[in-house]
């Protein structure tokens, strides 16, 4: 049997057959390092597509958790923002109470000397009026007594009638200040 394959295969090599067959498989073996570059090459491209693709939802998940998270961190911000601007409002309503309260209390204050001042001028005019009123009174009344008393007197002692003359022109010379 062994010289049997070995006559086939002499016979084989004769033949044009054998070396269309080694010629083909060497043109394959000397072609397969470039192509086999360039399966490699369109293999890994290929893959890093496909990969690309299975990474996407990943990455997708990554940026909405991302996303996320800054959401939360502004809305947090957004409330400690707004706490901010409760306590700075508040702080500010505060300061203008306090401020109401100070101008109302000096404008209540200047009212009060306000109507002090004028409650002491009603009474200030009130006692000059009494005083002018009782003025006139003493002088009317002392009037009419020296009068009447000077009408039915006249007899009397020179001295107290002529000082009682004299009263009376003054009174009489001056009442025209008092009736004003």
């Amino acid at each position: 049997m062994e010289g049997n394959i070995l006559d086939i295969l002499k016979e084989a090599i004769k033949g044009p057959e054998f070396w269309m067959s080694f010629a083909f498989f060497v043109v394959i073996i000397v072609a397969f390092r470039p192509i086999g570059r360039y399966l490699k090459i369109w293999g890994e491209k290929h893959a890093a597509e496909i990969q690309a693709r299975l990474d996407q939802p990943a990455q997708l998940r990554k940026n909405a958790q991302e996303l996320l998270e800054k959401y939360e961190e502004r809305t947090k911000n957004r409330e400690i923002e707004y706490r901010e601007i409760m306590k700075q409002a508040e702080a500010e309503i505060d300061f203008l109470q306090q401020d109401f309260d100070q101008k109302l209390k000096d404008r209540l204050s200047r009212k009060d000397k306000e109507t002090e001042v004028r409650l002491q001028m009603i009474h200030d005019n009130g006692v000059k009026e009494m005083k002018n009123g009782m003025l006139k009174l003493v002088i009317n009344r002392t009037y009419e007594i020296l009068s009447h008393h000077h009408k039915t007197k006249k007899d009397a002692s020179g001295e107290i009638d002529k000082a009682l003359d004299s009263i009376y022109d003054t009174l009489k010379q001056n009442m025209h200040l008092v009736r004003k």
